[in-house]
């Protein structure tokens, strides 16, 4: 009897753990498989990095050789070409938990700066003598950037660095990140913020609403309030005050907060005299998503009032994974200023603000002024400036508003939302002459 048996399941037993090895075998190497790709396009991306910082130095330089408009025109249109690589390079890299943003933030001012100037007509408005100043270091400092990216290459190639293990090691939450590469991107990341403040040019409108002295005739809050605030805003508590000259000379604290929930340090701006935030990010992981973009809107919407922010119209929704970024913009005397807008990310597993970026203007500024005068010009009628539209776009709605057109000047506009086929746009023309300024398509959560 147990004979019979025996001779049943030994066999079928035999036959499973091959059917189980043999599965196991197969999963691990289409494990392998990923990991390798994985692998191989980290390498890529970081070596054309590389490459594209070295560039960079190269084109700088030409355009301080060249006495030409065109042929500085050209190597502009390069130094805008070579940025945008780098970018879309390090978007590729891991480097979500790495400070890297200071890196980041100057490639995209270098692209805005050499595409400003490469568009407009340097004929009659060649490269002055600010400029030249700010190639000029900017040519030294990208040399610089390229000398450590160098040596981090010739370590990923001599000691056959992994950039898998530069995941595993920023996911690490006991902090071991003792990492060559993870070391090099953080020298390159310093060496950033040690740099002077660069002049971007007339063409630039000299500063974002966030850089300019906020308020220079009330008193600030004191570090008790602020702390409060800090925590506040991030939702957690505040556990010290980052010490900025540059910073606190332009009426801005910055504080960092131990999140309630992570326990993660995020760091905040804001105002020193109203303790409105301006800029924070909790780079936490966020699960799967549970919320729809309407209820998002409405925590961001919830969020905002909760914070006494003012009356304001959100214009864009985008969605990032697990997370979405919605754009608000201020209202005022029946027209929308893109410029003044605040932008509210929010986790789509639970619905906390996991960040925010604000642009709203504090006082009554000088650039406040000049968007409130543009949006007052006007020598084309609406009637006239709708029938520059295709004539098969169906017009929805028409607005005015104020926008920054590709030059970072601020113009004024009629905002026509409407129908082409199956998809909505948004359509700016320019209120003086009926030129089309920019065209948004637009997603279901923002017709």
């Amino acid at each position: 009897m147990y004979r019979k048996i025996s001779a049943i399941v030994l066999p079928l037993a035999l036959i499973a753990l091959i059917a189980v090895s043999a599965w196991g075998f197969q999963v691990r190497e289409e494990k392998n498989t990923v990991l390798i790709k994985a692998e191989n396009q980290y390498q890529r991306a970081f070596h054309e990095l590389t490459d594209n910082v070295e560039q960079l130095h190269y084109e700088l330089a030409k355009i301080m050789i060249l006495n030409g408009e065109e042929s500085q025109r050209k190597a502009l249109a390069n130094v805008w070409r070579l940025t945008n690589q780098a970018q879309s390079n390090i978007a590729q890299l891991p480097l979500a938990l790495l400070p890297f943003h200071q890196t980041q933030q100057l490639l995209h001012n270098v692209s805005g700066f050499a595409y400003r100037t490469s568009v407009r007509d340097m004929r009659n408005k060649p490269l002055s003598a600010a400029e030249k100043k700010t190639l000029v270091n900017l040519h030294r400092r990208t040399g610089e950037i390229a000398a450590e990216l160098r040596k981090v290459q010739t370590a990923v190639i001599g000691k056959q660095l992994r950039w898998m293990d530069v995941e595993v090691a920023l996911a690490d939450e006991r902090g071991q990140r003792d990492n060559a590469i993870i070391d090099g991107f953080k020298l390159v990341n310093e060496k950033v913020v040690e740099f002077e403040e660069f002049d971007w040019g007339p063409s630039a409108l000299n500063k974002h609403l966030t850089t300019e002295p906020l308020i220079t005739n009330a008193k600030p809050l004191s570090d008790a309030a602020l702390k409060k605030r800090a925590g506040e805003w991030v939702g957690g508590t505040a556990i010290r005050q980052v010490r900025d000259k540059k910073l606190q000379a332009r009426g801005i604290a910055e504080w960092q907060v131990k999140h309630r929930s992570s326990d993660q340090t995020v760091s905040v701006q804001m105002n020193r005299y109203t303790g409105q935030a301006l800029m924070f990010l909790h780079s936490r992981k966020v699960g799967a998503v549970k919320l729809q973009p309407e209820q998002a809107l409405a925590k961001a919407e919830q969020y905002m009032k909760r914070h006494q922010f003012p009356a304001l119209e959100m214009v864009a929704y985008d969605r990032y994974e697990r997370s979405a970024s919605i754009t608000f913009v201020e209202n005022k005397h029946k027209t929308l200023y893109y410029p003044h807008k605040v932008v509210v990310n929010v986790a789509l597993d639970n619905g906390e603000i996991i960040g925010l970026q604000s642009q709203l203007p504090f006082a009554e500024s000088e650039r406040a002024k000049s968007l409130s005068a543009v949006s007052r010009k006007s020598e084309l009628s609406q009637k006239s400036a709708r029938s520059l539209l295709e004539p098969g776009f169906k017009v929805l709605s028409v607005r005015r508003a104020v926008i920054e057109n590709e030059r970072r000047e601020a113009v004024s506009c009629y905002q026509f939302e409407g129908r082409l086929g199956e998809q909505h746009y948004r359509i700016f023309l320019n209120t003086v002459d009926g030129r089309e300024e920019q065209v948004e398509r637009l997603s279901e959560v923002e017709i």
